[in-house]
């Protein structure tokens, strides 16, 4: 799949948002957003195209969640 293709498949609110989600795509990579979009459409009832906004929000969810994880592995290691 490419940007473009997942782009398609996003609903965006302003021409800032989709500069975003362009940023973040080289960022964190196409896999990880296809993944991210996939689960929305499967687990959440969400249709394409998906919001923006919902695809940020469950990227920083599961940025918390590691970081909590990541918290109590650290000190069950100590």
């Amino acid at each position: 799949m490419t940007k473009e293709e997942l782009l398609a498949q996003i609903h965006f609110n302003s021409d800032d948002e989709r500069e975003k989600a362009e940023f973040y795509l080289e960022m964190k990579g196409i896999a990880f957003h296809k993944i991210v979009v996939d689960f929305l459409c499967q687990n959440q009832n969400k249709t394409i195209p998906i919001e923006w906004t919902d695809v940020s929000n469950e990227v920083r969810s599961d940025k918390t969640l590691r970081e909590v994880l990541y918290k109590y592995l650290a000190t069950l290691e100590e």
